[in-house]
């Protein structure tokens, strides 16, 4: 409002990251088709190079479905399961980045029993978090190879795909895939977003987000130009009390208003 601007700026707020990341901005890009994209996720107004990706796997547990009065029988799914959190919770990762290294953490974990009857099928969702060079080949086989030690045939592993349905009633399925990504530090885009925060006062720290944002449409799927930079504490992030100080609140918008200024004059 305060300036003559020889481009064109978009602001996107949307509610649909936290299912199924990047959908909502991907809209958004087909009809403005950006040349640069700035994620304001909490960043403690750090620059942010990239991030880590995401990949949900569900590891399916089969065997077989037995009477509970007779532990003994067969294997019981929910005891493999147990093992194969167990085994998998020191996997050591091919990859590393100094974004830091692979994680792989189990999120959930269900069954098909029914009273007084061990399952068939016990199923553990696991989030694998993965850095540059990570993809579904590499991080599939570096899980099944320690499985495989503990039982050749129970085990099966598959990336997750789920129905989300929108406000609008739209159903979008989504295969929960999701690439990390990293804007070199010699970018134009870095440059200009540096020097937005030195002229508001703000030490320059560059650093890399460990939890998926939108950039993965817009630089992990497309490679536009992406940067992060936002107020608030990212280690608050999906706490019951997250919230953000009104000081970042103000320098970030700062921020966002001289970085405009400096791209608008390049």
């Amino acid at each position: 409002k305060n300036n003559k601007l020889k481009k064109q700026y978009v602001v996107s707020a949307s509610v649909l990251e936290e299912e199924i990341e990047g959908v909502a901005l991907g809209k958004i890009i087909d009809r403005v088709k950006p040349e640069n994209v700035v994620i304001c996720e909490p960043s403690k107004l750090q620059i942010k190079l990239g991030h880590k990706g995401r990949i949900e796997y569900l590891l399916r547990v089969n065997g077989k479905t037995f009477h509970s009065a007779f532990p003994n029988q067969y294997d019981n799914t929910i005891n493999l399961a147990a093992k194969a959190i167990s085994a998998l919770k020191n996997i050591k990762f091919t990859n590393s980045h100094e974004m830091g290294d692979g994680v792989l953490t189990p999120t959930g974990l269900e069954t098909n029993s029914n009273t007084s009857m061990a399952p068939s099928q016990s199923s553990i969702r696991f989030d694998r978090r993965t850095v540059p060079g990570d993809d579904e080949n590499l991080t599939r086989k570096e899980i099944m190879d320690i499985l495989n030690k503990i039982d050749t045939n129970a085990y099966s592993l598959e990336i997750e795909e789920r129905e989300v349905i929108t406000y609008t009633g739209e159903k979008i399925i989504c295969r929960k895939i999701f690439p990390p990504w990293v804007i070199k530090k010699n970018h134009e885009l870095v440059s200009s977003l540096t020097q937005a925060v030195q002229k508001n006062g703000i030490d320059v720290n560059l650093s890399y987000w460990p939890f998926c944002t939108n950039g993965v449409e817009s630089m992990g799927n497309r490679k536009i130009n992406t940067i992060g930079f936002g107020p608030g504490n990212e280690e608050l992030a999906h706490t019951t009390d997250e919230y953000v100080e009104i000081d970042h609140l103000h320098k970030a918008s700062s921020v966002y208003k001289e970085l405009i200024q400096i791209i608008d004059n390049e």
